[in-house]
């Protein structure tokens, strides 16, 4: 873990455990499998979207794009063709018709994924764990076993009725080309997900100019989720300065209140956040400048 700044701003936490062996992200894998799931009118309009999409990533699925938009009746027709034959399914059509939808590309994740707990207690959150490993992604706590399938989580989760899921292979890459041509190219990129925290003062004064600027660096911001840190926990985190004298302030600033922590992607995410933040200690800042 580093302790960083950006430009103008006090420190955030950078989640790095590859930092000292120079680990790369691990790839996407080319038999990744993915659902295509579309968010209703009547749940986008009841502001159910974001609820629905925690729910999903705190299963451990990934959002890997999403957009909302207005769907044609053409569409409509194409993705529920099963239910064509039901007496109410051109009113449905002029529903789905109606208002926006949100539709989403969801993939499996990691089926095995150590939880930030393993190291230590668990960061009290509001709804989500976040894990440390590289590239960081959201699970539950505890996920060591095969999930269900999306819609089956859906279906006990009790939101199922909000959210329609294609799952076969031929009908999922059809639908990928029409709501999202690009992906497919965008899957070539090297994107890497990183785990960032706010610290409480920082989140507290400048949240939203963090926040533009890490977007106006090309990085998408999958989820945001405040917590707050144990003792244990900031110590686990800053590991690396337990022998600075500052060490014991440090960590009296990172229990004083709410942290947010922000899961990041962006194509060789790692390599430009890096740069993006600078060198993370003075003795590392004077390495990098060349003698005169």
């Amino acid at each position: 873990s580093i302790c960083i700044s950006l430009p103008q701003y006090h420190e955030i936490l950078f989640v790095d455990p590859d930092e000292d062996d120079g680990g790369e992200a691990p790839s996407e894998s080319v038999d990744q499998l993915y659902y295509i799931a579309i968010i209703k009118p009547d749940a986008v309009i009841g502001r159910k979207s974001q609820e629905i999409k925690q729910k999903i990533i705190k299963a451990g699925f990934v959002i890997e794009m999403e957009d909302k938009r207005l769907l044609t009746e053409q569409q409509v027709r194409d993705f529920y063709h099963r239910i064509a034959d039901q007496p109410d399914f051109e009113e449905f059509v002029l529903f789905m018709t109606s208002s926006l939808s949100h539709i989403l590309v969801v993939s499996q994740g990691n089926e095995e994924q150590p939880t930030l707990g393993e190291t230590g207690p668990n960061p009290k959150t509001e709804d989500e764990e976040i894990n440390e490993d590289h590239p960081a992604v959201v699970i539950p706590p505890g996920m060591k076993k095969k999930r269900d399938s999306l819609q089956e989580y859906l279906e006990r989760q009790h939101i199922s009725q909000f959210c329609d899921v294609e799952e076969t292979v031929t009908n999922v890459n059809h639908f990928i080309d029409v709501f999202f041509p690009d992906f497919k190219n965008m899957k070539n990129l090297k994107l890497e997900k990183i785990l960032a925290l706010l610290q409480p003062a920082l989140f507290q004064e400048k949240k939203e100019d963090v926040l533009k600027i890490i977007e106006d660096e090309g990085f998408k911001i999958l989820l945001q989720r405040q917590i707050v840190l144990s003792k244990e926990e900031a110590q686990t985190l800053c590991k690396e300065y337990e022998n600075e004298d500052y060490f014991g302030k440090l960590i009296e600033k990172m229990t004083s209140g709410p942290s947010l922590a922000l899961v990041l992607v962006r194509d060789h995410g790692l390599q430009h956040w890096k740069e993006l933040i600078g060198p993370s200690s003075v003795q590392k800042a004077k390495e990098s400048v060349p003698e005169r």
